[in-house]
């Protein structure tokens, strides 16, 4: 069996009408097997509502994604009064 690099390089070989045609046929294929509106990948349908496990799970995945680099040092509450006070000094002068 061929690996996705091998499928790949083997696709970008052909004459582009070739290539054109294969992209045709694998859209074809992904439309039918999402026509039916569930998500092949975990089995949840598209259009109901998660359940509060999954939201939990989606929650805790995300965990540290956002995270900034290096050390991070949050602003004090007189820098935050200073920064709007800026703000709205900016704003109504």
């Amino acid at each position: 069996m061929l690996t996705q690099k091998e499928i790949l390089n083997e696709v970008f070989t052909l004459p582009i009408a070739e290539q054109s045609e294969i992209v045709v046929k694998i859209q074809n294929n992904i439309n039918e097997k999402f026509q039916d509106k569930t998500n092949d990948f975990n089995g949840i349908e598209a259009n109901r509502e998660l359940t509060v496990e999954e939201r939990i799970a989606i929650t805790k995945s995300l965990s540290g994604c956002l995270k900034p680099e290096g050390k991070y040092v949050p602003m004090t509450k007189e820098e935050d009064r200073e920064l709007i006070e800026e703000y709205l000094l900016e704003k109504y002068s």
